[in-house]
């Protein structure tokens, strides 16, 4: 049934009255509510269309009114859908409204009946309008919208859910999803489907390619999702070593193969030790030659005595979170090292040397960092390692000279400090060798100034004497002269 308001029905009589001795008619309305039609049958919508909408288009309105004709006589038509104004009514063919119903913005209602209302034009215009609702709603659909988080990679040979969120994806029932590659239409089964989320599992793939994800709506409109690619299961590149200390924080690079790295995040570690799972991040480190960046976990083994194999996991995950498990079917081990031990460290010219046992174990010369007490600064470059010595070269020897400790930091997690080694000087020889000489030369310059000041002391000496000798012999000379006078 289709509500409608009845009118008040207004009657009219007529009053002669006598002014200045004129006789005037005057009409006189006087209203009540008789609940008599002016017309024997009422106005009823019979149908309209279409029945919804999308707000992002103009609408064009076609409602059917029985008994439209009979009601339009001196009164003008508005028409609203959906709580919404439908322009320009015009009457067609006796019984149809045509009205435009203008694209929405922001629609405050998006659902609702179709009315009706016929305004008198003409006097008496103190009647009510008559109004006619419609039983059934008009709908507006609010264009469906995929946003940028979608799922972009599947594998090849799994396949697997394709996760799409968005907005209004819900206003019809009838929805289909299919990938679309170069090599096929791959269907997508619908498993979850709301206002906001479309989720489909889809099958594998013959070939990793390229291609696009097609939602349909009912049977006009079409989303279309670029960039989706199906994969090659990543894995390790053969011939690498993995290996570690107790404590952990130590760099490993790991090759990959087969992946894509714009795909790729969150790769990840695990290594087993005694019955639990460890895991440990890492990085995407180069996009170019697929490189991840792990540091190895920390396993508290501070009693190991030897090196021990563990077994080695690594899983990256795509950008909805599907993990891949790197070299499944394929045990990949991990060498732990006990912690590096070290003893102290001596100083030589720019040489820093450090002494210990453990010193290497597998890890990578920029692993160590060797600084002074309360600084952050690096003193040496650390550029050859051993079983039982690290060699640093230091560009600042005064800064190392009379330092009595040094701190060395292994990874991220092991921090030591060194003493500096016991008399130093005495167990190097080629210092000692050095320090004798100098003290030799200053000794033979001492010797030498000693035996010039000898010599010209021994000159003055003899210098004096010969001339007393001489001034003896004058002297003689004349008292000989005066005694033969």
């Amino acid at each position: 049934m289709y509500n409608y308001k009845r009118p008040i029905k207004k009657a009219y009589h007529w009053k002669h009255l006598t002014v200045n001795k004129l006789v005037l008619a005057v009409m006189i309305m006087s209203t009540r509510n008789t609940n008599i039609l002016a017309h024997p049958d009422e106005p009823e919508i019979v149908t309209f269309e279409p029945n919804m909408a999308r707000t992002n288009f103009d609408t064009n309105m076609s409602i059917i009114v029985k008994n439209h004709f009979a009601f339009i006589q001196n009164r003008t038509i508005v028409v609203s859908v959906a709580g919404n104004n439908c322009v320009n009514p015009k009457t067609y063919k006796n019984n149809t409204i045509n009205c435009t119903v203008h694209r929405l913005t922001n629609p405050e209602k998006t659902n609702g009946p179709v009315i009706v209302e016929y305004r008198f034009s003409e006097p008496p215009a103190l009647e009510s309008p008559i109004i006619i609702r419609s039983v059934k709603h008009f709908e507006f659909n609010v264009p469906a919208k995929i946003n940028h988080n979608f799922t972009k990679c599947i594998s090849t040979t799994k396949g697997g859910i394709i996760n799409m969120t968005g907005e209004f994806l819900n206003y019809t029932k009838n929805v289909k999803v299919q990938v679309e590659t170069n090599y096929a239409q791959i269907p997508c089964e619908i498993i979850l489907h709301n206002s906001n989320h479309i989720d489909c599992r889809v099958g594998p793939s013959n070939n990793s390619t390229s291609g696009k994800v097609v939602i349909f709506f009912g049977n006009k409109t079409v989303l279309e999702i670029k960039n989706f690619k199906y994969i090659d299961d990543p894995a390790i590149e053969t011939g690498q070593t993995f290996a570690g200390i107790a404590s952990g924080g130590i760099q490993l690079m790991i090759k990959l193969k087969g992946v894509d790295f714009t795909c790729m995040r969150n790769p990840i570690m695990y290594v087993d030790y005694n019955g639990t799972r460890i895991p440990s991040k890492c990085l995407l480190y180069k996009y170019d030659v697929k490189i991840i960046n792990c540091q190895t976990p920390n396993l508290n083994g501070r009693g190991l005595s030897s090196v021990t194999i563990l077994p080695l996991t690594f899983q990256v995950n795509t950008q909805q979170n599907h993990n891949f498990v790197l070299n499944a079917t394929d045990l990949i081990d991990y060498l732990l090292y006990p912690d590096p031990t070290c003893t102290d460290f001596e100083v030589n010219s720019s040489l820093i040397t450090i002494n210990g046992v453990f010193l290497y174990n597998d890890y990578r010369m920029d692993d160590i960092i060797i600084r002074l007490p309360n600084s952050n600064d690096t003193i040496c470059t650390v550029f050859a390692v051993t079983k039982k010595s690290i060699l640093c070269k230091t560009t600042t020897p005064k800064l190392v000279f009379g330092a009595k400790d040094i701190l060395i930091t292994i990874g991220k997690s092991l921090t030591k400090t060194i003493m500096r080694k016991p008399f130093e000087n005495s167990s190097n020889p080629s210092q000692l060798v050095s320090a004798l000489s100098t003290v030799s030369k200053a000794f033979a310059f001492i010797a030498l100034m000693l035996g010039l000041l000898y010599c010209l002391k021994t000159i003055l000496i003899n210098s004096r004497k010969l001339s007393e000798n001489r001034y003896k012999k004058q002297l003689r000379d004349i008292t000989a002269s005066l005694d033969e006078e």
